[in-house]
């Protein structure tokens, strides 16, 4: 089940993080900014990751996955828009990125609570096929 949730919630993640410059390409055609969104996106990514885990002490896996998947739908409706104008396609991208990163923050400690310690590191890397299935759903 896992799998299943992880590949419908990477989907748009990975989309946008493989293809954020070629999209926005279209309309903003300067790229020393577009670089500057993925050094930004990508420090969000990372920083992200702590803020899923530390919201994951607090709030249930079913709470931060609703969470992450309402910002990603909502993301994925407005990226056409958001594309038009530099600092709306900057913040949707560092967003996407941010909500992305929660899923790598969220499923591995689910992993190992769901089948436990000793099962959860032979099955750990099962999940991850999640985000391959999630990109073979986009495309």
């Amino acid at each position: 089940m896992l799998i299943i949730i992880l590949s419908l919630s990477a989907s748009f993640g990975m989309f946008l993080s493989f293809n954020y410059k070629s999209f926005g390409f279209h309309e903003i055609h300067d790229d020393k900014y577009m670089s500057f969104i993925g050094i930004c996106a990508s420090l969000v990514n990372g920083f992200s990751r702590l803020l899923w885990g530390v919201l994951l002490d607090k709030y249930s896996f079913k709470t931060i996955t609703t969470i992450i998947n309402c910002v990603l739908l909502v993301g994925c409706i407005v990226v056409d828009y958001a594309v038009s104008n530099k600092v709306a396609y900057l913040i949707l991208v560092c967003i996407v990125y941010g909500c992305f990163a929660g899923n790598y923050s969220i499923y591995s400690p689910m992993t190992y609570k769901i089948v436990g310690k000793v099962l959860g590191s032979k099955v750990y890397f099962l999940t991850y096929f999640g985000f391959s299935m999630g990109i073979l759903l986009y495309y």
